[in-house]
Order: structure tokens, then sequence, then C-alpha cells
């Protein structure tokens, strides 16, 4: 017995000092894109097997099977390894942080990398927990994979970690860190499927901005970037257009001229039963705001209820885009609930928790141009939670179109261009309740084709026999009210009478409440 003992001691000895010694090599080998120090690039035998595991299922589902990543790889072995060091089960380390964290750290720029632990006692318990889920992890859309096990002996456990991602563009080595008034090139390709490719940076000082992209001879595309605007984190982020909407590629963080930041948490200071998760984002939305000088934004139930739709729609039927196969776009979305904006954006994120998924919002420059936009009022919030515990988020944000009253507008309009003539010592235009009419008639035209002219005015004014010696038919469309500076014409001396229409209508390509506007001044 006395000796049974001390060879199970000895072995949990060694057990627990190769997890160590190993624990310090993972954390010595969390690396940037350009160190000199190797990866482990290849997966272990046992890792190999579960990726087996997978692949099969891969293909007897008719999906390609899995790269394997050994930057996804290195994060996945040392989160394990933490797990066992540590005694936790988790996704989030007490010591190193998220792995989320530790995946931009060792150089991963990929925007979203799907994760999952388990710990079974045989590895090909691995695939049979994957498949209790609704949507079984490995079965979907995702290109590459990194798998971390450890294992022990006495008890016999496996503890995993899956990271996957679906690889949107290659993008060639980058810096982590850098000087300042460093320039740096940024190579990259995009997957097939994609285009209009666009590169967002937020720097540490001053306000999101867009780079020019070039078009590479070789392929794919390039752009400069300088690091001028301060010390410290500048986030650059690859976007591009798809199927179904705008997406997001690449995002790489580079601290200039400071060190790499050490792990911050990121889990939820409040337990979810204790504070609404849309009460927690707007109040982080707006302190962000507030931060940087600008107003805070209104929660708004219309927008909520719009945002919160397209969160259930996400989370039931499994996918992530702005584009819905159901509902389509937001400004259809939008059409439909009846809301009329002057302007209006959508942020889109995933998480296990409010605090990391506007985390993620936080640190996307395209999202974040959003969140600071000085022009939006309001904002519409909504969450839905899938049955793997993901949490889809969408944010609304808004303008609203300004009330314009037509027929005040119009008198308005009228008395300003008489008291422009009146300083120039010209006479009054008259205003004639045909000529109103007939350009009431020519808006309303314009409104229901979505363009300007003038055709129907010309027409109503040949079909009504309308007598002049001259005649002038000014359009424009507009948000806002149009002022006397937008018709110079009816300032000149030989026009006396004018007729104004003014119409409200949206429009397909400038959006809902546009002002159409005409003008018909005649010289009698």
């Amino acid at each position: 017995m006395l000796w049974r003992k001390a060879l199970r001691a000895f072995i949990l000895m060694l057990a627990g000092a190769a997890a160590m010694a190993w624990q310090a090599a993972a954390q010595d080998s969390r690396l940037f894109y350009n160190s000199p120090a190797p990866l482990r690039s290849e997966p272990s035998r046992e890792e190999q097997k579960v990726l087996g595991l997978i692949n099969r299922a891969r293909l007897g589902a008719g999906l390609a099977p899995l790269a394997w990543d050994g930057l996804l790889g290195q994060v996945a072995r040392e989160h394990s390894a933490d797990m066992v060091r540590h005694k936790y089960f988790a996704y989030e380390s007490p010591t190193l942080g998220s792995i989320t964290y530790r995946l931009h750290r060792a150089g991963c720029s990929a925007p979203s990398v799907r994760q999952v632990i388990c710990q079974v006692g045989a590895l090909e318990d691995v695939l049979k927990q994957l498949n209790e889920a609704r949507h079984p992890f490995h079965l979907e859309p995702d290109t590459h994979i990194g798998i971390g096990v450890y294992s022990t002996w006495l008890p016999p456990l496996h503890t995993v970690t899956l990271l996957a991602v679906q690889r949107l563009s290659e993008v060639a080595s980058f810096p982590m860190l850098a000087e300042p008034g460093e320039t740096r090139r940024l190579e990259w390709r995009l997957a097939v499927g994609l285009g209009d490719p666009r590169v967002v940076i937020s720097p540490p000082q001053g306000v999101v901005y867009d780079v020019p992209v070039v078009t590479r001879a070789s392929g794919g595309y390039s752009a400069v970037i300088s690091f001028d605007r301060g010390a410290g984190k500048y986030v650059i982020q690859l976007g591009a257009t798809g199927a179904q909407g705008p997406v997001i590629t690449d995002v790489m963080y580079v601290y200039v001229g400071v060190p790499y930041p050490p792990p911050v948490a990121t889990v939820d200071a409040t337990p979810e039963g204790e504070g609404n998760p849309e009460t927690i984002i707007l109040a982080r939305l707006n302190a962000e705001r507030m931060n940087s000088g600008l107003r805070p934004l209104r929660l708004d139930a219309r927008l909520s209820a719009v945002a919160r739709a397209h969160s259930r729609d996400m989370a039931e039927h499994h996918f992530f885009a702005h584009v819905s196969p159901r509902t389509g776009d937001l400004d259809e979305r939008l059409k439909r609930a009846g809301i009329r904006l002057k302007s209006s954006a959508e942020n889109l994120s995933q998480g296990r928790s409010a605090v990391e998924a506007v985390a993620g919002l936080m640190n996307s420059p395209a999202h974040r141009r959003h969140i600071l936009n000085p022009e939006f009022e309001q904002v519409g919030i909504g969450i839905a939670r899938d049955d793997d515990g993901v949490l889809y988020v969408t944010q609304v944000f808004g303008q609203e179109s300004p009330t314009v009253d037509v027929q005040l507008a119009a008198k308005s309009l009228l008395h300003r261009l008489n008291a422009a003539r009146a300083d120039r010592g010209i006479a009054p235009l008259a205003r004639d309740a045909v000529l109103d009419e007939i350009a009431a008639a020519n808006s309303r035209a314009m409104a229901g084709e979505d363009k300007l002219g003038t055709a129907q005015a010309k027409q109503l004014l040949d079909q009504k026999s309308i007598r002049f010696r001259g005649c002038q038919v000014l359009v424009m469309v507009s948000t806002d009210a149009p002022g006397a500076e937008h018709f110079t014409p009816a300032l000149e001396g030989q026009f006396s009478a004018i007729g104004i229409g003014l119409v409200r209508g949206d429009s397909r390509t400038l959006g809902p409440g546009m002002l159409w506007t005409t003008l018909i001044l005649l010289q009698r």
C-alpha cells in the first residue's frame, strides 16, 4: 500500500512539474508575427487524433476539412494547460486574460474566433459532446482550427480547447509593436466572393480614418500605414463586401511607443440576472461618447424593436450578417417598421457576455465610427442568445429626419425670395394658385420616379394653355427646407409670377423623408 501511495505521489509530482514547465514555455511563446522565435506549428499526436475525428465528421456532412492553424493551436494549448494548472474550467484565465486577448498577442488577426472547451475521459468523447449542440461546433463554415489537448493520468482526463475561424483574408506578416512616426506596408488577399477592400484605423489620438487601398499587380491589395498620430494603441481593421453585406476580414492591434499591455478581465462585473445587458451596453456606449465630448445617445423603443428582431433572426437561424435572407438589410427593416431617418447605421457583435460583445465593438474602427458619430441622436439595442449560449447584439443608430411643414416652408421660401428681390429694388413675385398645382404635380412625379425632372411641369403648362413670354422651371431635392440661395434665377427682374410645390417622399438612393421642390417662374 505504501509503495502505491509513493508511486502515485511521484507521478503527480512529475505531472505537475511537466505542467509548470509546459506552461512557462507556452507563456514565453506568445509572440508577435515578426518574432524570430518559432511557434510549435504541428499538432501533437492527441491533437492530430481530435483533428482527424472532426474532419471525418465534416467530410461525412459534405464539408471541406479544416486546416491546422499554428497560432490557434498555440493559444489553445496554452489555455488547456492553464485550466489544469489553476483548476478552473472557463473561457477566461484568471492570470492570462481572455482567449481573444491572447490570440491578438500571438499575432492572430482574425476578427472572430469561435471557442469551445471540454473535458473528456476519452478523446473520442470530444465529438460526442460537440454533436450534442443544436449547431455543432465542428460543422460550421470554418476553414482553420487550432486544438489544445492537455492530458492527466490520475485521474485519466483530457482537457481540450478548440479554436476555429473562417479565414476571409490572408494577411502578410505585420508588426504588433512599432515606433512613433514609423511607416509600414500592409499586404493582403481577400477570399473568393469578396470585393471592395477597405482599411479603417482607430488611432490613440484623433478620429477614425480610412487609408487608401492599392490593387497590387501580382494580386491582392496593399496599404501604407503611418503611425504618426501619437503613441498608444492603433487598431487596424480590414473590411470588404460580400453577398451578405459588409464584413470585417481582419483586425490588428499595434502598440506604438508603448509596451504590449497586460491582460484585462472582460467578464461582466454584474451577473446577467442582476443587470439588463441592453442597459449595460447603452451605458458603455454613452460613456465612450461623453469621453469624446459628444452628447449621449437616447435609447429609442422603435429602433430597439428593429434591433431585437434582427438579433433573434440571427440567433434562431444561425447566421451573423447585416443582410438577412428573410428581412433584407437595415434600410428594408426600417422601412417595414415605418421609421424614417435622415441617416442610419448598424453595428453587429457576438460574445458570451454583454461586456465581451461591446468590447469587440469598441475595438473595431468601423463600429467605433458609428458609436462616435456626432450626427446620431438615438440608438436601438437588441440582444438575443442562441442555444449554444452565444450572445447576438444589434445596435441601430439614427438621426431623425427634420420635420418640415411643406405649406409653411413654401410661404417661408416665397418671403425670403421677395426679401432678396426687395434688397435689389425688384418688385415681388406674385404667387399663382394654378402654378402651385402644376409645381406640386411635378414634385410628386419626381418623388415617384426617384429622380429630378421638369417633364410633368412642362406638359401641364401646355395642357392648361398658360400664356407667358418667358418661363423657367427649377427643381431640387433636399433633406431640409430649401432657401432663397438655392434659386438665384428667381431673383431676376423679368419674372413676375411664381408657383411653388413641395412634396415629402422617400428616395431609394438618397434615403427616406426627402423634400422634392419645384419652382415655376413666369414672365407675363
